[in-house]
């Protein structure tokens, strides 16, 4: 349940400093968000070492970017394949491993994104498996398709970008997992439909959540990042600069609408009727529920029911990856059309 995340901000640029690192985390797990993409270098260690604190995945990316990609034209003058940059990347690569492998929260190690690979980046992948054999690696390519893939044999395959039917399209194309690097991003471009109707941000959250869902049942998409977390924007020398503002929470750390779209569509805990059916004569009420949790077991959780003016604790007991059941038991009648209420929380009173 991932999303991207460049070191930005309006006023510091790309030098963060406290409490920044924290409040970046925070919010991301706030937004029921468990993996973050390092697009597209390695960040301050001091965001790693947050990420370990309060329990993020996290994929450094090493500071490699477009590699033989039309986006830097350089390439229309060097050979990507040239052996000579094979010192400069596996350099890049190492020092990324070196700094960063002792971080509990690094799952996984990105070489380059939207690059080309060569014979360079396969002796690459050797000297990374030297250093590490511990975890696995990605290489943001495009694996599939006749754009920016060459072939690269990563145990973790990459498509950016793969629309709404990605997830059914690779399901029997993918011999490997398969990552969405980059995903979903926000509408930015359409500025002037943004300001005149704010409303259209709703749009992208009825695009999320079903894209999520497809990539959630996938057996072979192992997850994806949202493109990008924090909008990148910032001044320099009197001017803006960076990309654009994509992110779910802008530049100055506000969540803006797009933000609950996340929440909502991430939350690992899954309601499953919009309606239920009342037993005869009264009695507890089973509401159908789903746990996306990995190792969490419902009964960890809060379960607050409200009814008119009466509320009360539901028990669960639904084991992660699995569908049961929440009961809960009224005093006073539920009658078909009136509202149930129900709220999932951790011990320490972050909703889910």
């Amino acid at each position: 349940r991932g999303i991207n995340r460049h070191e930005a901000h309006p006023l510091l640029g790309r030098a963060l400093r406290e409490p920044l690192w924290r409040t970046d985390a925070e919010l991301f797990k706030a937004a029921n968000i468990n993996y973050i993409r390092t697009s597209h270098y390695p960040p301050d260690e001091r965001f790693v070492e947050v990420c370990d604190e309060i329990g993020l995945f996290v994929e450094v990316e090493a500071p490699v970017i477009w590699i033989g990609h039309g986006a830097a034209p350089i390439w229309k003058e060097w050979d990507y394949a040239d052996e000579r940059f094979t010192e400069y990347f596996g350099r890049f690569v190492a020092e990324t491993i070196e700094r960063d492998r002792s971080h509990p929260s690094v799952l996984f190690w990105s070489l380059a994104n939207e690059s080309y690979w060569s014979e360079s980046w396969e002796r690459v992948k050797v000297l990374a498996e030297t250093l590490d054999p511990t975890r696995p690696m990605a290489f943001h390519d495009q694996a599939f398709g006749d754009f920016n893939n060459q072939g690269s044999s990563m145990p973790i395959a990459n498509q950016h970008y793969p629309g709404p039917g990605g997830a059914a399209k690779y399901q029997n194309e993918s011999a490997r997992p398969i990552l969405f690097g980059e995903y979903c991003h926000l509408n930015s471009y359409n500025r002037q439909e943004l300001l005149l109707d704010p409303g259209v941000r709703d749009a992208w959250g009825d695009a999320l959540a079903p894209m999520w869902d497809s990539m959630y049942d996938s057996d072979v998409v192992v997850g994806g990042a949202i493109w990008s977390g924090i909008s990148d924007r910032f001044y320099l020398n009197g001017l803006p600069v960076g990309y654009d503002s994509w992110g779910p929470i802008d530049g100055w750390r506000r969540q803006k609408p797009e933000w609950w779209h996340v929440f909502k569509s991430y939350s690992p805990v899954r309601v499953l009727d919009r309606s239920v059916s009342l037993p005869e004569g009264g009695g507890p009420i089973a509401v159908p529920v789903e746990n996306r949790y990995e190792w969490t077991n419902l009964s960890e959780l809060g379960i607050r029911w409200e009814h008119g003016p009466e509320e009360g604790n539901g028990q669960a007991d639904v084991a992660p990856g699995e569908r049961g059941h929440i009961t809960i038991q009224p005093t006073s009648a539920i009658r078909t059309g009136e509202w149930l209420h129900l709220t999932f929380s951790w011990p320490d009173g972050r909703v889910v």
